[in-house]
């Protein structure tokens, strides 16, 4: 487990990660200075946006949405379409 710190060495440090708050639709609710700079969009063209259009590239939307409705009728706990395999 990686214990964050505040340290300048640290390429973890919080005050370095670009973040992005979603509210319980999906939608970006905050936006981060950092994730400004990394992502080249500002916080007033992102939020309130579904997070899938604004992290999901647009060539690969479709197949996104395809993976995302299979995984939705899965039983709770699986997350994939394969039987899952026995330990060794």
């Amino acid at each position: 487990m990686k214990e964050f710190s505040e340290s300048h060495d640290d390429p973890f440090v919080l005050h370095l990660a670009a973040l992005a708050v979603l509210d319980d639709r999906g939608a970006v609710a905050g936006w981060s200075r950092r994730a400004e700079e990394l992502l080249g969009h500002p916080g007033t063209a992102v939020i309130g946006r579904p997070a899938f259009e604004v992290f999901v590239d647009p060539r690969d939307r479709p197949a996104v949405r395809e993976e995302g409705a299979a995984r939705r009728d899965l039983p709770p706990g699986r997350t994939t379409a394969a039987a899952p395999r026995p330990l060794a």
